[in-house]
C-alpha cells in the first residue's frame, strides 16, 4: 500500500509541476506582451462616471465671476465616485474652481503640469481628467487606492488578437500535450519491467527485476514473490518425482509375489485333491488378486496421465460402431438379469469420427459403466446416448437410475485430489475417505482429448464432450470400420 502512495503522490506532484509551469509560461508571456507594447498613458482612458460629472458642470455669468463650476449635484456625484478632490482648470492652467483641493496644491499648473499628473499622478494622488470645452475637470481620488500605468496597444495588435489567443491557446496544448507524453513516457518506462516480470512470472519462470526507481518497492515485493514461487515449484517437482518414482517402484515390487499368488491360487483352485470350500477359497484369492492387480495398473495410469507421460496412440476411428461394440460387450458379459443397458445414437452420427486412443476411451467408458454396476448391486438401468452438439464435438452420457453419485464424490473429483486425500483436504471436507479411482481416470482420459468432463445435475450421469470431424474432412482408414455390423439398432436392451 505504501508503494502505490508514493507513485499516487509522484504522479499528483508531476500533474502540478505541469500545471504550474504552464502557468509561469502564460503569465510570462502576458508580461512580456504588456511591457512590449504598452506606451504612455491616453486622456482617452477614463472611467466612465468623469463623463457623468462633467455632464455637472455649469456656467452662470452671476456665479464663480462667469468661470464653470461645479453644481452642487456633480459634487454629490463625485463624492458618491470617492473621489476625494475637485478642480477646474482653465485654459490658462488657472484654478478656477475647486472643491476640497489640498493646500499644498499650486493655484496655477503649467501645460507640462498638466500633462504629467494625467499619466501618473498629482503629488501622489491618482487623479482622472476629462475635457469639457476649453476647460479641464480634474477629480482626484485618496493616496494609495489605485494603481496606474499607461498603456497602450498597435491598432495591429487589436486587429489580430483573435489569432494570437488561438496561437495562445494552440501553444499551451502543444506545451500540455509534449508535458503529458513525457510524464506518461517516464511512467511507462518504470512500469514496462514491472509488466514484463509479471508475464515472466505468469509463465512461470523467476524474474529478477531491478529495484530502483519509481517501482522499486514493487520490484522487490516482485522479486520476493519469484523466489517463494521458485521455492514452491521446486519442492512440488521434488514431491512429485518422489510419489511417481514411489508409485512405480512399488508396482514394479508387488508384480512378482502378486504373479505368483495367482498361480499359486489357480493351482489351488484346480486341484480335485481339495474340497470344494478350499477351492471356493482359493478361486476367492485369485479373483481378489485380480483386483488388486487392476489397482495397481490404475495407480499407475492415473499418475501417468497427471504428469502427461502416457503418450496417446491415437488413430482415425469411426464413433457410432465404437459406442456399439461398447455396449455389446457389456451385453454379453452383463452378471445379472436385474441389470438393463441402452444405447440411444442419431443417425447423424454414422459418419462421425475422432481421432484418439481408443484404449484408453474404452478404459473411461468402462470405468463409467462400471461404477454403475457395482456400485448398485441390486440391479439398476444404464443407458449410452450420444449427441452431436456441432460439427466438432459430441457430447457422450452415461447414466443410470441407481442411487447416483455421492456428492463428496463430485466434490473430491472436481476439486482435483487424489484417491489417497479424498476427503481430507477439501474446502467442504467429506465425512469419510471415497473412492474415485475409476472416476479419476475417466476424467482424465477424457481431457487428455481436449475434452470436457462434468456430471448431471441430478448425479445420475456423467457428461463427455469430445472433439470430432465428419467423414469429408478427413480419410479414415478402413479399420475403424470395425464393429459396425455387430449392433444395427439404435436401442439395445438386455
Amino acid at each position: 500500500m505504501k508503494t502505490l502512495i508514493k507513485i499516487y503522490s509522484r504522479y499528483i506532484l508531476s500533474a502540478c509541476l505541469l500545471l504550474l509551469f504552464l502557468a509561469a509560461a502564460n503569465l510570462i508571456f502576458l508580461i512580456g506582451s504588456i511591457l512590449h507594447y504598452t506606451t504612455y498613458y491616453q486622456g482617452s482612458l477614463v472611467l466612465g462616471n468623469m463623463n457623468e460629472i462633467a455632464g455637472e458642470i455649469v456656467q452662470n455669468p452671476a456665479e464663480n465671476d462667469g468661470f464653470p463650476f461645479l453644481s452642487e449635484e456633480g459634487v454629490q456625484l463625485a463624492e458618491k465616485n470617492q473621489y476625494c478632490f475637485a478642480f477646474i482648470l482653465s485654459p490658462s492652467g488657472d484654478v478656477i474652481w475647486q472643491w476640497k483641493m489640498p493646500e499644498d496644491f499650486p493655484s496655477r499648473f503649467s501645460p507640462g503640469d498638466v500633462s504629467a499628473f494625467s499619466k501618473w499622478y498629482l503629488h501622489d494622488y491618482p487623479v482622472k481628467t476629462w475635457r469639457h470645452g476649453d476647460y479641464l475637470l480634474v477629480c482626484g481620488q485618496p493616496r494609495h487606492s489605485a494603481w496606474k500605468y499607461s498603456i497602450e496597444f498597435p491598432e495591429t495588435f487589436m486587429a489580430n488578437l483573435g489569432s494570437y489567443l488561438q496561437y495562445i491557446l494552440a501553444i499551451n496544448l502543444l506545451l500540455l500535450a509534449s508535458g503529458l507524453l513525457v510524464a506518461g513516457y517516464r511512467f511507462y518506462a518504470s512500469l514496462r519491467p514491472l509488466a514484463q516480470g509479471i508475464d515472466t512470472l505468469a509463465g512461470g519462470n523467476t524474474v529478477s527485476l531491478p529495484e530502483k526507481g519509481l517501482t522499486a518497492g514493487l520490484c522487490e515485493r516482485l522479486n520476493q514473490t519469484s523466489l517463494i514461487l521458485k521455492e514452491q515449484k521446486d519442492a512440488l517437482a521434488q514431491r512429485d518425482h518422489a510419489r511417481t518414482e514411489w508409485i512405480s517402484g512399488v508396482s514394479h515390487d508387488i508384480r512378482t509375489p502378486l504373479s505368483m499368488v495367482m498361480g499359486y491360487a489357480d493351482s489351488l483352485s484346480s486341484d480335485s485333491s481339495l474340497s470344494d470350500g478350499q477351492r471356493r477359497e482359493a478361486d476367492i484369492i485369485k479373483q481378489q488378486s485380480l483386483v488388486i492387480k487392476k489397482l495397481i495398473e490404475d495407480l499407475n495410469l492415473t499418475s501417468k496421465l497427471e504428469y502427461h507421460m502416457q503418450p496417446l496412440r491415437t488413430e482415425p476411428f469411426f464413433l457410432a460402431p465404437f459406442l456399439r461394440s461398447l455396449t455389446a460387450a457389456y451385453l454379453n458379459e452383463m452378471p445379472g438379469d436385474h441389470y438393463e443397458i441402452e444405447l440411444h445414437m442419431p443417425d447423424n452420427l454414422e459418419n462421425i469420427y475422432m481421432d484418439g486412443d481408443k484404449a484408453l476411451l474404452n478404459r473411461a467408458m468402462n470405468n463409467l459403466v462400471g461404477n454403475s454396476i457395482r456400485h448398485n448391486p441390486q440391479g439398476c438401468y444404464i443407458t449410452i446416448s450420444a449427441m452431436l452438439l456441432n460439427n466438432h464435438v459430441c457430447s457422450v452420457c452415461i447414466r443410470d437410475n441407481g442411487s447416483g453419485i455421492p456428492e463428496q464424490v463430485i466434490q473430491s473429483l472436481e476439486e482435483k485430489i487424489s484417491a489417497p486425500d479424498a476427503g481430507l483436504h477439501t474446502a467442504h471436507p467429506a465425512p469419510e475417505k471415497v473412492h474415485i479411482m475409476g472416476l479419476r481416470i475417466a476424467k482424465q482420459i477424457v481431457l487428455s482429448h481436449q475434452g470436457n468432463f462434468y456430471f448431471s445435475t441430478d448425479r445420475h450421469g456423467v457428461f463427455m464432450e469430445l472433439p470430432v470431424m465428419e467423414k469429408t474432412m478427413a480419410p479414415v482408414p478402413s479399420s475403424s470400420h470395425e464393429n459396425r455390423s455387430t449392433q444395427s439398432t439404435h436401442m439395445h436392451k438386455f
